[in-house]
C-alpha cells in the first residue's frame, strides 16, 4: 500500500501533529499503523532507488566504454603518438635495478597499442640519465643494455653520474654499468659525466667517439677534504677526447684541469661553444681567467665563450700568466662573450680581437670594487676589433651582483 492510499484521516490526527495533546488509544494505534506502513513503503522506494543507481552506473560505464571506440585518439597516426610521448613529463629514463625492468614510460602503459608504439620508436629511448653507485647491480647493467639496444640506430644523449654513498661496499657492478655504456660509444652524441677517475678512465680510455658533438665534464672530486690536493685533475693520465672528430660544444665544470691539460686532451680547434666554470684555484697552472687568451688561441672556430669563477679563483696581479701576449688572439667567428668572474678582465680584453662580436654579458659582485665595471679595457677591445656598443644595460640581481648586458655592432666608418 502506498503512502497516498493509507487509511489515515488527516483531520483526526492533524491537531495532534501540530500540538502536544495526549492522543487517545485509538488515535495512537492509528498513528502506529501509519508509521509501519510508511516505513514499509520507504524500504521499497529505497530498494528501487538502489536498483536505479546501479543501473545508472552500468549505463555510464557502458557509455564511457563505447565512447572510447569513437575517440579521436584512436585515429591518431603512430607518428603523432610518438610526438606526444616526446613531450611527456618523463623526459629521461632511469634504468631500474629491478630484473623485470621493461618500459619506464608511464604513457606507454595507457594501452597495449601505445606500449607497442613506444617500444618500436628508438628515438624515445635515446636520452638516458644513469646513476652509478656502490648499490648498482648486475640487473641494472642488464636493464641498461636492453634500453640502449632499443634506441638503435639513434645517437645517444647520456648523463652519467657517480653517487658516493657512506657505505663500505665492494661491488663490481658500477664498473659493469660503465662497461655497458662503453659498448655504445659509437652512438654517443651528447655526454654529461661526473665520475671518479677510475670510472672515467674505464668509460672513455682508448674509445672512438665518431658522433660525439657535446661534452660536459664535471668535477670528479667527491671526497674530503675539499678543495682537492694540488696534484688532482679531473682527467686521469692518458685519458683524452681528441678522438672525437665531431665535438663542437665543451663545458668544463670545476674540473681542476691545468691549462696545458685542456690544450692537450680536447680538440679545441674544432669547438664552436666553450663554457668553463672555475672553482677554487689550488695551483698557478690550473686554468683560470688569466689563461683565457692562451687557451682561445687554439680555438679558431669558436663562436661562444662563457667563463664563470668563484672568488677563490682570483690569482695575484703579478702572476706571469696575466701578461699581455705578443699579439692579440684573433677569433673571427666569436659573437658571444659571457664572463661571470672575479679575475681581472683586462687580461681577457687586452689579449683578444673579436671582429664579429655581437653580445657581451658581464656579471660581477657589486661589493667587489677591485672588479667593478671598467670601460677602458673593454673599449680597447672594441677599438681593436672595429666594433662599437649599440646598447649597454646594467641591472642588479637579488644575489648582490651587477649584470652588464651589451649589444655590439660594427663600428661606423
Amino acid at each position: 500500500m502506498s503512502v497516498s492510499t493509507m487509511a489515515v484521516n488527516p483531520t483526526r490526527l492533524a491537531h495532534l501533529v501540530t500540538s502536544n495533546c495526549l492522543p487517545s488509544e485509538a488515535e495512537a494505534e492509528q498513528a502506529r499503523g501509519a508509521i509501519a506502513d510508511a516505513l514499509q513503503e520507504l524500504e521499497r522506494v529505497t530498494d528501487e532507488i538502489s536498483k536505479l543507481e546501479q543501473r545508472r552506473k552500468e549505463l555510464n560505464e557502458h557509455i564511457h566504454a563505447h565512447k572510447g571506440i569513437v575517440s579521436p585518439w584512436r585515429r591518431l597516426l603512430p607518428e603523432l603518438v610518438i610526438e606526444i610521448m616526446r613531450y611527456c613529463t618523463t623526459s629521461k629514463l632511469y634504468p631500474s635495478q629491478h630484473p623485470e625492468f621493461e618500459n619506464p614510460f608511464t604513457i606507454g602503459q595507457v594501452c597495449s597499442a601505445w606500449r607497442d608504439i613506444a617500444l618500436s620508436a628508438p628515438s624515445l629511448w635515446a636520452n638516458v640519465d644513469i646513476k652509478v653507485s656502490t648499490l648498482s647491480t648486475q640487473s641494472q647493467a642488464e636493464a641498461l643494455e636492453r634500453l640502449l639496444q632499443r634506441s638503435y640506430p639513434h645517437c645517444l644523449e647520456l648523463e652519467v653520474e657517480y653517487q658516493p654513498l657512506q657505505l663500505q661496499l665492494q661491488s663490481p657492478a658500477p664498473l659493469q654499468v660503465i662497461q655497458t655504456i662503453r659498448k655504445f660509444s659509437q652512438r654517443w652524441r651528447s655526454l654529461d659525466i661526473r665520475l671518479t677517475g677510475s670510472l672515467l678512465e674505464a668509460l672513455v680510455s682508448s674509445t672512438s667517439l665518431p658522433n660525439l658533438e657535446s661534452l660536459i665534464l664535471r668535477s670528479s672530486w667527491v671526497y674530503d677534504p675539499y678543495p682537492p690536493p694540488q696534484t688532482h685533475e679531473c682527467l686521469p693520465r692518458g685519458v683524452t677526447f681528441r678522438n672525437a672528430p665531431t665535438l663542437r660544444k665543451l663545458n668544463l665544470v670545476n674540473t681542476y684541469l691545468n691549462t696545458a691539460t685542456i690544450i692537450d686532451c680536447f680538440p679545441l680547434e674544432q669547438l664552436t661553444d666553450l663554457d668553463i666554470f672555475v672553482g677554487r684555484i689550488n695551483r698557478p697552472t690550473q686554468f683560470s681567467g688569466v689563461h683565457t687568451a692562451r687557451l682561445l688561441s687554439r680555438t679558431p672556430n669558436l663562436q661562444t665563450y662563457r667563463l664563470s669563477s668563484v672568488p677563490e679563483s682570483c690569482l695575484s696581479e703579478d702572476y706571469a700568466g696575466s701578461a699581455l701576449m705578443t699579439k692579440p688572439v684573433l677569433l673571427p667567428h666569436l659573437h658571444t662573450l659571457e664572463l661571470q668572474t672575479y679575475d681581472r678582465w683586462s687580461s681577457i680584453f687586452d689579449n683578444l680581437a673579436l671582429p664579429d662580436l655581437q653580445n657581451v654579458r658581464l656579471e660581477v659582485s657589486s661589493s667587489s670594487w677591485a672588479n667593478r665595471w671598467l670601460d677602458d679595457p673593454f673599449d680597447r677591445l672594441l677599438e681593436r676589433s672595429q666594433r662599437a656598443k649599440i646598447s649597454c644595460d646594467m641591472s642588479a640581481s637579488t644575489f648582490g651582483t651587477h649584470v652588464h648586458q651589451c649589444v655590439i655592432g660594427r663600428k661606423a666608418r
